[in-house]
C-alpha cells in the first residue's frame, strides 16, 4: 500500500497557504504556512466534502526542501 503525502491528499489548502504566505511575507517561515493553512481549513470546515487534517512543521520543511531542489 503506497503512502500518500500531505501534498497529494490536500493540494488545494496547502498550496493556497503557501501562496498567501509568499504574497504576505518576504521569506517563508514554517509557522506562517501552518497559520495560513489553519485559516483556510477553518473556512472549508463547514463543507460536507472537506476532511480535516493535521500538518506538522516537519512536513512543511520537507516541502520547502523539495521545491528548493526544483530550482
Amino acid at each position: 500500500m503506497s503512502r500518500r503525502n500531505i501534498e497529494d491528499s490536500h493540494p488545494v489548502t496547502l498550496k493556497c497557504a503557501m501562496l498567501i504566505t509568499g504574497f504576505s511575507s518576504d521569506s517563508f517561515q514554517t509557522r506562517e504556512v501552518l497559520f495560513q493553512n489553519d485559516l483556510i481549513k477553518n473556512r472549508f470546515h463547514s463543507s460536507n466534502h472537506f476532511v480535516d487534517f493535521q500538518m506538522q512543521p516537519l512536513q512543511v520543511i520537507r516541502l520547502f526542501e523539495k521545491y528548493a531542489e526544483l530550482q
